[in-house]
């Protein structure tokens, strides 16, 4: 009941609301892309530990395109 009540206060209010919205979308955003960066990085890696350079030069350019403050 106190989770409820606790979203209440912060949905009934616009200013709030805004708030929580603009870190949810935030914190969605920064998520999603560190995801995706792993996984292309692990398919870069793949590529690379079965010899198709061609293929982990594709996966390793997507992971700087998608995150190139945070490319390993």
């Amino acid at each position: 009941m106190g989770a409820i009540t606790e979203a209440y206060s912060v949905l009934s209010h616009d200013e709030k609301r805004a708030s929580y919205d603009r870190k949810l979308a935030h914190s969605h955003m920064h998520t999603e892309e560190e995801e995706n960066t792993e996984y292309y990085f692990r398919l870069a890696t793949n590529c690379q530990r079965g010899g198709n350079a061609t293929g982990a030069i594709f996966w390793f350019r997507k992971c700087v395109n998608l995150a190139p403050e945070v490319a390993k």
